[in-house]
């Protein structure tokens, strides 16, 4: 039998490139913590910071973090991991879906800084 006719177009859209809308609350109930000391404010921050983004933003979020514009398949969390306080960019590990957060002294920081991490990442995507 044909391969490619046993599913309908729609559905392998969704096996191969994901959801075509994403909403913020989707996003953020991936993260896990690791790592944060109690007073750190990066766990209240960041998804806050997600909840205000558009679903374009989600989506560059999502190409930083995992590589892809949607909510890969096989995605059970993204770890968020603690790094000591500093100016640095956050930095992914797309393969294993990694976060490493620096433990920024402000909410203004932290936009700052994943603003233009998200803002100068590209995808791998071929889809």
């Amino acid at each position: 039998p044909d391969l490619m006719n046993l599913l309908a177009a729609p559905d392998w859209r969704v096996l191969l490139c994901g959801e075509a809308h994403i909403s913020s609350a989707q996003v953020v109930s991936k993260l896990s913590w690791f790592g944060f000391p109690p007073a750190s404010m990066i766990p209240k921050w960041l998804p806050d910071l997600l909840n205000s983004f558009d679903e374009d933003a989600l989506r560059r979020f999502l190409v930083f973090v995992c590589g892809s514009p949607s909510l890969p398949l096989d995605l059970e969390t993204v770890v968020v991991r603690c790094q000591p306080r500093s100016p640095a960019l956050p930095v992914a590990h797309t393969c294993f879906f990694h976060l490493d957060v620096p433990d920024y002294a402000s909410e203004a920081m932290l936009r700052k800084k994943f603003v233009q991490a998200i803002s100068e990442s590209g995808t791998f995507d071929i889809v």
